[in-house]
């Protein structure tokens, strides 16, 4: 059995769209969702903005994992 395991550090709003965020913060996503942007019966998904920084390599334990997404995110802690 193949594990795949990934740490995350997300922010989502109603709204402030992720381009916002990352002029804020003054670090690029590795992943971001548009409020409404896709489509589907009953309801538009996302229900909202998000901006995610994301470690998902392989071979990689969890705590280095969150230590390399922790790296990039703190430099914007005061912002």
């Amino acid at each position: 059995m193949k594990v795949k395991q990934k740490v995350d550090f997300g922010i989502r709003s109603f709204t402030m769209p992720a381009s916002e965020i990352s002029a804020r913060l003054l670090i690029e996503p590795d992943k971001a969702m548009v409020l409404g942007s896709r489509a589907t019966v009953p309801k538009l998904v996302p229900v909202c903005h998000g901006w995610y920084v994301v470690c998902d390599k392989p071979g990689l334990c969890v705590d280095e994992q969150f230590v390399e997404v922790m790296t990039r995110v703190a430099p914007a802690v005061d912002r």
